[in-house]
């Protein structure tokens, strides 16, 4: 989720989590500005970091309200209207990032490509974290992505990813 900041900082050298065996590979901190710039700014980096086969799931965390009801498809992975902040009210903040994180394979039917589309799950800012402890914890899960704090952050386990 944006976060009010004045520098945009991207970094991509390796560094552990404490506690886990987590590794950030590649994060940067942009900036809030406008909804379009900064969601720019985000898909970029999911575009610039994107693993060789593919992205196998995001998770999108972002202030709220947010819409996190996948089965409202009027507000899911959207700032819903009564956001504090007026210029985020019913943005969608997952369109863009989903596309972003989406791949074409060869697979398909007919011309041999089809598009990819990771699985996904939206979350407020606040749960998100929990979340992806339990899941670290229970599942032990491959691959984590997240939007967080206006910091994009690749994680990969196992220290397998294209650098």
């Amino acid at each position: 989720s944006p976060s009010s900041s004045s520098s945009s900082s991207s970094s991509s050298s390796s560094q552990l989590i404490p506690h886990t065996s987590f590794e950030i590979i590649h994060q940067q901190s942009i900036p809030t500005t406008t909804p379009i710039e900064t969601l720019a700014k985000c898909v970029h980096f999911f575009q610039q970091h994107a693993p060789e086969q593919g992205y196998d799931a995001l998770g999108l965390a972002c202030f709220g309200p947010l819409g996190v009801n996948k089965h409202d498809t009027e507000t899911y992975g959207k700032i819903l209207s009564g956001s504090p902040k007026k210029e985020w009210r019913n943005v969608d903040i997952l369109s863009p990032i989903l596309d972003a994180c989406s791949s074409i394979d060869g697979n398909g039917n007919g011309n041999g490509m089809r598009r990819r589309v990771p699985c996904y799950k939206v979350d407020t800012d606040v749960n998100a974290p929990a979340m992806a402890e339990f899941e670290y914890h229970n599942h032990n899960n491959n691959y984590y992505h997240s939007v967080k704090a206006s910091r994009a952050t690749t994680n990969n386990k196992n220290n397998n990813a294209n650098k």
